[in-house]
């Protein structure tokens, strides 16, 4: 987007804001830079902001939140958080009985406490997730429209939670999107406890950074780099009594008495080095040259609003890093360093980037507000934009057709819609609702149909449960005397309402129940399957389950 013209970049060097100072000026926070001074909002109206947002993320998330299939790792997640709950072990996450130690319990914590509140289901597991993205939501609604502006909150809000990877992602039971929601949150605390040199919320945004390592562990410091670059270069004032208590304490805890648990340090980490210095041990030049794509793609996941990025109207604003300006660079550093520190990393999905998609959000949600303010039109390239992309969306109509099903289905009317709406932006704020508006229509469109067609027929787990269930009932088979061997995916056993049949995931004994379940790539021959003779086969997609009996 282009700069304003006409105004000169007046630059009158950096100021540190030591926490101790609190001897700002008055005059200082009423420079544009600082954002407007708006009115103190009353309760009523923060509540209300908060019903409204609340309304937006369910209405957002819904299409994920309400799938009648458990996807990715959500069945491993929820079947450790019901084993946690039923055996009263809150310190030790276990899978089938067995200590699983990749993640800290903080999750499962989570999950275990939705179960018993209000029971056990697919909805009831996903809501942390939607409560989490809505709590980061309208706290950065309040932190933006307090700094600079109602217009600049309210578009840094929903476009959080309008970025297509978190409609995606973020209506799962996975780990990620609350670990998203506690380290966006942790680092945009910081930055306005660093802003208002307020040790308390410097503390608050400490615990919150530890929450999110008892929720994912070290991953937090790849985006915690960046916030740290700026707190030491612009605040001068490194508390390091504060990262060694808040953020430490409680993961060193935790390691310690789980340690004397599962036998000793040693064990963790020959455990944990498979979840980090194993995969880091693994980098190659392969991983080297997929570091162009996958900065591309860090750039297609902030889309659109990441079209403002070099946008900036400074107008009456110095040149100067006050504490609006450390909020904003503190999101917009971590943001960075996450998808440079990933770089480094063997394993790069989508979702790792969701932290950073959080806090980038927010650092551009001021640029994209003033640009909406301006009362001019939008120049000749910005007005094409969507004319742009509602060409292409005029020939999809004609394609999506003839593509393989459901593709068709509701993308035609997303399609439909984009290229209407092209035809009518005029102005700078209808450029940006078209840019809020079009990824909001995804999950209820595009998305959908992306996710109903890779989960029907055999590639649903569901179907596939269904099928094993039936063969189970057929049988005659007991739960008491039912197992399985090797690994068998949790949301097919969920599916199947086996939630309480166990078995060896890592194939380390012998099996001895009367019946097992365990994948066909085992021939029926092999120890430790020599005792046992298929009696039923139920294909899917990528694997095939068989129901085997004990023969002796």
């Amino acid at each position: 987007m282009e700069a304003r013209r006409g105004q000169p970049d007046i630059q009158r060097g950096e100021e540190a804001i030591p926490i101790e100072d609190r001897s700002e000026p008055e005059s200082q926070a009423s420079k544009v830079g600082d954002g407007p001074s708006p009115a103190p909002q009353s309760m009523i109206s923060r509540l209300g902001a908060g019903a409204i947002l609340l309304l937006v993320t369910v209405s957002i998330l819904w299409p994920r939140l309400s799938r009648p299939e458990w996807q990715g790792t959500e069945g491993r997640r929820v079947q450790i958080a019901h084993e946690m709950l039923e055996s009263g072990d809150w310190l030790v996450p276990s899978l089938n009985g067995e200590p699983t130690l990749t993640k800290p319990p903080f999750y499962y914590w989570v999950l275990a406490g939705s179960e018993s509140l209000f029971g056990f289901g697919r909805l009831q597991a996903r809501v942390p997730s939607v409560i989490g993205f809505w709590l980061f939501a309208w706290f950065a609604l309040e932190v933006l429209r307090r700094r600079f502006g109602s217009l600049a909150g309210w578009i840094g809000a929903v476009g959080v939670l309008t970025a297509p990877s978190i409609t995606y992602h973020g209506g799962y039971a996975e780990i990620d999107p609350m670990f998203s929601a506690l380290c966006g949150a942790s680092l945009l605390g910081l930055g306005v406890g660093l802003a208002e040199r307020s040790r308390p919320r410097i503390l608050i945004a400490g615990a919150l950074g530890a929450l999110a390592m008892l929720t994912k562990g070290p991953p937090y410091f790849l985006f915690f780099a960046g916030a740290l670059l700026v707190w030491v270069r612009h605040c001068r004032a490194f508390a390091l009594h504060w990262f060694l208590l808040v953020l430490l304490t409680p993961i060193l805890i935790w390691v310690f008495v789980l340690a004397e648990r599962v036998g000793g340090i040693s064990s963790l980490l020959e455990l944990w080095k498979s979840e980090t210095v194993g995969r880091a041990a693994g980098y190659g030049w392969k991983h080297v040259l997929l570091g162009v794509p996958f900065v591309l793609g860090a750039f297609a996941q902030v889309l659109p609003l990441g079209l403002w990025t070099f946008w900036e109207h400074r107008g009456a604003r110095e040149a100067r890093v006050n504490g609006s300006e450390v909020i904003l660079r503190i999101c917009s550093a971590s943001a960075i360093s996450g998808v440079l520190l990933l770089l480094l990393s063997t394993g790069r999905p989508a979702r790792y980037l969701m932290p950073g998609l959080l806090v980038f959000c927010t650092a551009v949600a001021p640029a994209v507000a003033a640009y909406a303010s301006l009362r001019r039109p939008p120049s000749r390239w910005q007005a094409s934009i969507p004319r742009v992309v509602g060409a292409l969306a005029a020939i999809a109509l004609f394609v999506l057709p003839w593509l393989r099903s459901p593709l068709p289905g509701s993308s035609f009317w997303w399609a439909l819609i984009i290229a209407l709406l092209g035809l009518r932006v005029r102005t700078r704020p209808q450029l940006v609702a078209y840019a809020l508006l079009v990824p909001a229509l995804l999950p209820w469109t595009a998305l959908n149909d992306r996710v109903e067609r890779s989960t029907r027929g055999v590639r649903s787990a569901h179907e596939v449960a269904v099928a094993l269930r039936a063969e189970v009932r057929r049988l005659g088979i007991d739960e008491g005397e039912l197992a399985f061997f090797g690994h068998v995916p949790n949301d097919v056993m969920l599916h199947a309402d086996l939630l309480e049949v166990f078995g060896d995931e890592f194939r380390a004994r012998v099996p001895k129940t009367r019946w097992i379940i365990h994948e066909a790539t085992w021939n029926d021959q092999d120890a430790p399957l020599d005792r046992y003779r298929c009696r039923a086969r139920v294909r899917a997609h990528k694997r095939t389950l068989v129901l085997s009996e004990r023969i002796d």
